[in-house]
């Protein structure tokens, strides 16, 4: 009976200490990815109390064990993970998990070519172009990198070394946030979340300062509708386009949805196209036809 309810022990602390790997593996999310960061932290801290009490529970227990390959194993491994649930409990809340990027977007109709495009309408268009990019995030806990291309694109955009890139999304603002957050409560992108780009943009462009417009680049975790507009103020001409992800025009070649003509003709008979190229020397051919 002694040496089973010495096993019994050794089995409790193996178990504590084990429920304290847990934790040091939920704080590293390795596993629970899309928790909320209360939530998390909640599970965090209960199953590290509960493991670091059993643990302390060894000093009533190791004058009773006797040794054994059970209690050795077990003891064996005491330290390492004791010093390690002690530094994941001091670490404080956790953060986040970051995804890496899954789907990638070039935004369309740079600024220049959008005011080109509008003077063939309205000839006193002038060098102010209104511009906007909007994303709208379809899944919880998004992440989306965003990198300007005013200093060029980086070449990792999940690891970003530039100031003017950022990470979104990940509850930590220190690494970027979207625009108008200024806290770490705020960053975060969920399920319907919306963010919206928005300045004036002056031509010709000034490559120093750093706008929201178009040839930017960003990066997503999840699936995100994206939409991109621009116009000219006063009297308003606009220019507005939906974007999918470069993937999609890998797979297919993209085909302009106007025509001049047909059952569905513009009632002003003039359209334009931009291209953006999404890797270096990108070829394109056009073909053209009329609708009957």
């Amino acid at each position: 009976m002694k040496a089973l309810e010495n096993i019994s022990r050794c089995l409790a602390i193996a178990l504590g200490l084990m429920i304290c790997g847990v934790a040091v593996l939920t704080q590293s999310h390795y596993f629970i990815r899309d928790m909320k960061p209360a939530i998390l932290t909640g599970i965090f801290l209960l199953m590290s109390g509960v493991g670091i009490a059993l643990v302390i529970n060894l000093r009533l227990y190791i004058k009773d064990i006797k040794v054994g390959h059970l209690c050795i194993s077990t003891l064996a491994k005491l330290p390492a993970v004791l010093v390690l649930c002690v530094s994941v409990i001091l670490s404080g809340t956790p953060a986040l998990a970051i995804d890496p990027p899954a789907h990638i977007f070039y935004v369309p109709l740079p600024d220049d070519q959008v005011q080109k495009s509008l003077k063939s309408l309205y000839p006193s268009t002038g060098s102010t172009i209104h511009s906007v990019v909007s994303v709208v995030a379809t899944t919880d806990a998004t992440i989306v990198y965003y990198d300007h291309w005013e200093d060029g694109y980086e070449l990792d955009i999940a690891n970003p070394t530039q100031s003017s890139s950022g990470i979104w999304g990940d509850g930590n603002v220190a690494n970027g946030a979207p625009p108008g957050c200024g806290s770490n409560g705020c960053d975060v992108i969920n399920e319907g979340s919306s963010i919206n780009m928005e300045n004036d943009v002056t031509l010709p462009r000034n490559s120093s300062q750093i706008l929201f417009d178009g040839r930017d680049k960003f990066a997503a975790s999840r699936a995100v509708a994206m939409s991109r507009s621009a116009w000219k103020p006063t009297p308003i001409v606009m220019s507005a386009s939906e974007t999918a992800k470069i993937s999609l025009c890998l797979t297919a070649g993209p085909r302009l949805p106007i025509s001049e003509t047909g059952k569905k003709a513009l009632s002003t008979a003039w359209s334009s196209m931009t291209l953006t190229a999404t890797a270096f020397t990108t070829r394109a051919r056009a073909v053209w036809a009329m609708c009957s």
